[in-house]
C-alpha cells in the first residue's frame, strides 16, 4: 500500500481470497502503465498482475446522495446531507444543518464527528469565540454558531473542503444575534496572527495530522478556554492525553462510541 501511495495511487482496495490478498488499486488516466503493474521486485516477492482495466469516469458519490437521509446527531442535531434544491427541509424541532455530500469531507456521520458535537453539546458555547481546526464541510464551526458561539473561524488545508464549507455558510446562515458569523480560510495554523486566542477551538483530526501542529494549536487556545479534540482511537487515548497535558491542555471530559474518543481539555 505505501508503495502504491508513492506511486501515486488514487485508492485502494484489500480483499482476502482464501490464502490470497487480492488488492485493487485506481490511478487517474493517462498514469504509464509501468505504474499499475508490478514490476520485477514485486513479481520476486510473490505479487502478480491480475488485470488491468480502464473505467469510465463517473460520480462515485451520486448514488449515495441518490439514497442520502436526514439522521439525528447528538441530543439537539438534525443533519441533511440531501441536495437543498433536490429536498425540502424536514420537519424537525432540532437544529437543522444541510451539508450535501459533494465531496469527501463527511457530513456528520462518522463517529469523531458526532463525539465532538455531543461534547459541544456539554458545555455550549453561548457567547465564546470559535476556531475550527481542519473544518471539512464546517459543520463543528456551523454547530457551535447554532449552539450560541458569538463567532466561529474555520480553517482547512485542503483548499476544495474550505470551499464546501463557505457553500455551506450560505445554505445554514447560522448567524449569532450581535455576532458576526463564519469566517473560514484556507490553509494552517501558521496563518494566524501570532497573538490571536479563542475561548474554544475545535479539532476533529487524526493525531499525525494535528501533533505537528500541536504548539501553534496550543498557542489559540485562551488560558482559561478549552480545546474539544476528536479524531482519536480509544488504543491511543491515553498517550494523546497525556501529550495535550505537557503543553498545558488538562482533560476535563471525555466522550465515547466504539473505538473512537473525543477528548475536551483546559488550557491552565
Amino acid at each position: 500500500m505505501a508503495e502504491l501511495a508513492a506511486r501515486g495511487t488514487l485508492g485502494a482496495e484489500v480483499r482476502n481470497r482464501d490464502d490470497l490478498i487480492e488488492l485493487d488499486a485506481w490511478f487517474p488516466p493517462g498514469s504509464p502503465h509501468e505504474i499499475a503493474e508490478p514490476g520485477a521486485e514485486w513479481r520476486a516477492a510473490g505479487v502478480e498482475p491480475i488485470a488491468v482495466e480502464t473505467l469510465a469516469d463517473e460520480d462515485w458519490l451520486a448514488a449515495w446522495r441518490a439514497a442520502a437521509r436526514p439522521f439525528e446527531a447528538g441530543r439537539r442535531f438534525l443533519l441533511d446531507p440531501r441536495e437543498p434544491e433536490e429536498s425540502p427541509p424536514p420537519p424537525t424541532d432540532r437544529i437543522l444543518l444541510r451539508l450535501p455530500a459533494r465531496a469527501a469531507f463527511g457530513t456528520g456521520s462518522h463517529e469523531s464527528t458526532r463525539l465532538a458535537l455531543e461534547l459541544l453539546e456539554a458545555a455550549p458555547p453561548v457567547g465564546r469565540t470559535v476556531l475550527d481546526v481542519g473544518t471539512g464541510t464546517g459543520v463543528l464551526a456551523l454547530a457551535a454558531l447554532a449552539l450560541g458561539a458569538r463567532s466561529a473561524t474555520a480553517c482547512d488545508v485542503d483548499p476544495v473542503a474550505a470551499i464546501h464549507a463557505v457553500e455551506n455558510r450560505r445554505l445554514n446562515r447560522v448567524v449569532p444575534s450581535g455576532g458576526r458569523g463564519l469566517t473560514v480560510w484556507a490553509g494552517g495554523l501558521v496563518a494566524l496572527a501570532f497573538r490571536a486566542r479563542f475561548d474554544l477551538v475545535l479539532a476533529n483530526v487524526l493525531p499525525e495530522r494535528i501533533l505537528p501542529e500541536l504548539p501553534r494549536l496550543t498557542a489559540a487556545v485562551d488560558p482559561g478556554g478549552a480545546l474539544i479534540y476528536s479524531g482519536l482511537l480509544a488504543e491511543r487515548a491515553g498517550e494523546i492525553t497525556s501529550v495535550f497535558a505537557a503543553c498545558g491542555l488538562a482533560p476535563r471530559d471525555r466522550a465515547t462510541a466504539g473505538e473512537w474518543v473525543a477528548l475536551r481539555l483546559e488550557r491552565t
